[in-house]
């Protein structure tokens, strides 16, 4: 009887010993290197919103106006692992928050939470004169309009019941068509459009009080966005901008810095009616057309233009950019250049890499520009126009060998001019007309001798030498008194 007792004793011992060797071996195999949020949920009253973990992010997803006041979170992470900031302390569960998770071992990692909305669709356009439509149409928490967005009565002056705060239109992504902003909006800024991310077209006119456009999100405008006539504005805020399918207009604004960083393309005209110190368009790449009149500025560069169809540069202010320079654009069709007559004057204007215009190149000249050159890989124009060159003392095209159809250049018939030759034509071979008048000056034709024989149509008159077609033919290509 002793002797079994032993046995079944000694055999408990052995299991005992067994357990703790084994629970010893475990613990002593255990790293405590995770740290992963293995789970995630938001409690709200009856609802729960299970987040999408991945990577380093954690992400729910809720109704677009809906608010997570008094949610709770439930989780579950890494055996041994700690959370920090703990959950159960976290009230702004709207907003983005960073939770931290160390591994028994000491290691940690960091995930992002985030809240994303899911699309509440408004179909028809939304009208809002008062700051009570405003507050109506917020109560829908539409995020996406399928029509028109319009703000503010067409007529301005004073209105008691007129808009002045759009913060409670946050939750708006996206406007399929217009976004127009009246004449009597009576804000200041946009507060309240910032989440704005894409947009038929935007139209912002003669706004009395408006300081500050900001529309930090927005990357793509389907058609035209213009902002004109609305000298208050100082702030501009469009650096997610990328793409505009149609024209961009920014005219008589109050601003002295225009910064699109990442806009890469106008599909139609790119208008800048502008007195700033600084532009920066650094990604630019293609504008179907460009009108520039601009001043302030020091120097105008579009580095990456490649693609440019029509370019209108009104140089024509009293202090415009002494500097202009297009390095990369290599085929156009048309550039008009206009001076002044009571700017500084234009020290360059320069594309280097321009080979060919299938269009027309005209100068008007003023009184600023006191050379025409910067064309120096330039072959062939259609035509080329150099009018009111009164202080032009220097044409160069050195590279220049066919104008397709007409050569005109023209002084101006009231005042004297400096220009005394055409020798920066010299590499040309091939034009059919031309036409020079009131050049008080020029003397030599010497640098059109090598396309005389292609010439159809010849006229000089009221200038020093009135030299005729035959007289070129003849080799007579200099004023003799």
């Amino acid at each position: 009887m002793k002797t079994e007792l032993l046995k079944k004793t000694s055999l408990v011992l052995a299991a005992v010993c067994l357990l703790s060797a084994c629970n010893d071996n475990e613990e002593s195999n255990f790293t405590g290197k995770d740290n992963y949020i293995l789970s995630f949920e938001l409690v709200q009253d009856e609802a729960s919103f299970t987040g999408a973990i991945t990577d380093d992010e954690v992400i729910i997803t809720i109704p677009g106006k809906l608010i997570l006041e008094n949610a709770v979170a439930t989780y579950r992470i890494s055996e041994h692992a700690a959370i920090s900031p703990d959950p159960s302390e976290i009230t702004g569960w709207d907003e983005e928050q960073e939770f931290t998770i160390t591994a028994y071992n000491g290691a940690t990692r960091t995930y992002t939470y985030k809240v994303e909305r899911s699309t509440v669709l408004h179909s028809g356009n939304v009208i809002l004169t008062t700051q009570a439509d405003v507050a109506a149409f917020t109560a829908t928490g539409a995020s996406l309009i399928d029509g028109h967005l319009i703000i503010g009565s067409e007529t301005g002056g004073e209105n008691e019941d007129a808009v002045t705060d759009l913060s409670a239109l946050a939750g708006i992504k996206e406007v399929t068509y217009n976004i127009v902003i009246n004449p009597g909006y009576a804000g200041t800024d946009l507060k309240g459009l910032e989440n704005i991310e894409k947009a038929g077209t935007i139209t912002i006119g003669q706004v009395a009080n408006l300081e500050r456009v900001e529309l930090p999100n927005l990357e793509f405008v389907n058609n035209d966005l213009s902002i004109r006539d609305a000298s208050t504005i100082e702030i501009f805020n469009l650096n997610r901008l990328q793409r505009i399918g149609g024209s961009l207009t920014l005219a008589n604004l109050s601003l002295t810095t225009l910064s699109l960083p990442l806009l890469e393309s106008v599909s139609g005209t790119l208008s800048l009616t502008l007195n700033i110190e600084e532009l920066n368009t650094p990604l630019l790449q293609q504008a179907n057309s460009l009108y520039l009149s601009l001043e302030g500025l020091e120097k105008i560069s579009f580095g990456l233009l490649e693609q440019c169809k029509e370019m209108d540069l009104r140089l024509n202010k009293k202090n415009t950019p002494a500097y202009i320079e297009f390095p990369v654009l290599k085929e156009t069709s048309d550039i008009t250049i206009t001076g002044a007559s009571n700017g500084n004057i234009i020290e360059e204007i320069n594309f280097p890499q321009l080979v060919k215009i299938t269009g027309k190149l005209s100068y008007v000249s003023g009184y600023n520009i006191s050379a025409i050159t910067g064309f120096t890989a330039l072959e062939t124009v259609n035509q080329l126009s150099l009018n009111l060159i009164r202080l032009v003392e220097r044409i160069n095209f050195p590279a220049l060998k066919t104008i397709e159809d007409s050569f005109t250049i023209s002084g101006n018939s009231r005042y004297s001019n400096i220009l005394t030759h055409l020798d920066g034509l010299s590499a040309v071979e091939s034009v059919k007309n031309v036409s020079i008048s009131y050049c008080s000056a020029l003397s030599s034709f010497y640098g059109l001798r090598n396309c005389i024989d292609q010439v159809q149509s010849w006229t000089v008159n009221s200038s020093l030498y009135n030299v005729t077609l035959e007289q070129m033919l003849a080799g007579e290509y200099y004023y003799e008194p």
